[in-house]
């Protein structure tokens, strides 16, 4: 779980109706962690969410930051860095183009939950599930103890 409150807003205080019709313009954050909306000059709300999701995403496969570009045929943003041959092109591709091409609307909430799905499929075929916490489980066991006060 990756949380970070230091720049966070109460959508619910700002909103009675919904926290969801809540809508911000202009840049919020450094240049290069701006979502596609705030490049575009567009209205933004959890698109700064679902970017940084992406980008923590990208890090984790890459281990380097996230760069994006638009295509110009179909105007559509993508990373510029290519998925590796032996990964899952084609759920990785989905959640990247998901992500950074999904907007502002109401079908976000189920294409998140759409993306959640397949990779829960991906990862209940052939124990993969299993193995990933086994690994998981293995790289906890290399992070240094905490220091108790």
């Amino acid at each position: 779980m990756l949380v970070d409150f230091g720049r966070s807003v109460d959508l619910e205080a700002l909103s009675s109706s919904s926290p969801l019709a809540v809508k911000f313009v202009g840049p919020a954050t450094l240049k290069d962690m701006e979502c596609i909306s705030m490049r575009e000059n567009k209205p933004w709300s959890l698109d700064l969410d679902t970017y940084g999701l992406c980008a923590s995403a990208y890090v984790l496969l890459f281990g380097s930051h996230m760069e994006v570009c638009q295509e110009s045929s179909t105007k559509l943003w993508k990373t510029t860095k290519p998925l590796r041959r032996y990964w899952n092109k084609t759920l990785w591709s989905l959640l990247f183009e998901t992500l950074l091409n999904g907007g502002i609307e109401e079908s976000q909430p189920e294409r998140l939950n759409a993306i959640r799905c397949s990779f829960d499929e991906y990862l209940d075929e052939k124990n993969r599930r299993r193995e990933v916490q086994a690994l998981l489980r293995h790289q906890a066991t290399m992070l240094p103890k905490s220091k108790s006060l």
